[in-house]
């Protein structure tokens, strides 16, 4: 669990499951994204370590991802001036990892928390993250989303 003594972020509350996780790989998946099971299940199915992309249009400020071949080869900022949101592929919040990821140094984001996806870019040369297209994603960030959380629910 996280204290307000520990780090925060998604790859230090990842950190904290290392011993539970062994030498497996295993699945991370926001809490706060919703995905289809046929989607999370045809990744799993192919056991390598990547992460889950969906193209959307979410707010300038999210991460782009590139991807040649299949596999990640890292992100891309949008500016502000391209408009308030952007279609691209963004990472849904789905990951298949193994545990030489607890190996890397965590990369802070802006606001100091440890960052999964941008530890894994800044080490996508000694890490590659195969692409996993999705079909469908709802991010469930606020109650601004709720109606699109509850069209996702009711598959509309």
């Amino acid at each position: 669990m996280q204290t307000e003594s520990h780090s925060k972020g998604t790859f230090s509350a990842l950190s904290l499951c290392k011993d539970a996780v062994g030498e497996n790989i295993f699945c991370v998946s926001n809490c706060d994204d919703l995905l289809l099971k046929e989607d999370v299940e045809n990744t799993v199915k192919q056991h390598i370590p990547g992460i889950g992309l969906s193209s959307a249009v979410m707010p300038w400020y999210y991460l782009g991802i590139d991807v040649v071949d299949e596999f990640v080869t890292g992100f891309r900022r949008h500016v502000k001036e391209d408009g308030l949101t952007i279609q691209d592929n963004f990472s849904n919040g789905f990951y298949v990892l193994t545990p030489e990821i607890f190996d890397m140094e965590p990369v802070l984001t802006r606001d100091g928390e440890m960052g999964l996806p941008q530890t894994l870019f800044t080490n996508i040369n000694i890490y590659p993250l195969k692409a996993f297209d999705f079909k469908k994603w709802q991010s469930v960030n606020g109650p601004e989303d709720m109606v699109g959380a509850e069209r996702f629910i009711n598959n509309k």
